[in-house]
């Protein structure tokens, strides 16, 4: 039995040619996995920044009891209030004026359409909600981030 080389031309280049494809498509669906990749990372980063940024306004209700046994964390809006005059020291009250900017300031920089809001009281817990918008394949979404915490 021998084998006939003229039927055997090209087989080779056929093979390579078929080898090329599959490899392209691998590639392919490796690249797109890596951009997936990327923006899972992205979410991930802004819903661990809305956590710290929640933990941030618990901490400093924590270091105001005066201020939240007095009321003044009871409604923080999303609206960033103006800067309060503490001259020569803040009040409990001015000093909560002043963590609800400087917080609310921080979540529109570090998170995108970022705000936040507190409600709640001293003796039942202040619940933190943070808002922002992600963009996802279907256009931008409105993402919330809600805890509660007890001083």
């Amino acid at each position: 039995m021998s084998l006939d080389r003229s039927r055997q031309n090209g087989v080779s280049l056929i093979e390579v040619l078929v080898t090329l494809v599959i490899l392209a498509i691998g590639l392919l669906g490796i690249a797109g996995m890596q951009v997936m990749s990327v923006k899972n990372t992205q979410v991930a980063a802004q819903r661990s920044i809305a956590t710290q940024q929640a933990y941030d306004i618990a901490e400093r209700i924590r270091a105001n009891l005066a201020g939240a046994a007095a009321g003044a964390y009871d409604a923080l809006g999303a609206v960033t209030p103006a800067a309060p005059v503490c001259a020569p020291a803040c009040t409990p009250a001015d000093q909560a004026v002043a963590d609800h900017r400087a917080w609310n300031l921080e979540n529109s920089r570090a998170l995108p359409g970022g705000t936040g809001t507190v409600a709640g009281t001293l003796a039942a817990g202040y619940v933190v909600t943070l808002r922002w918008t992600e963009q996802s394949e279907g256009g931008p979404v409105v993402r919330n981030f809600a805890t509660v915490v007890h001083p």
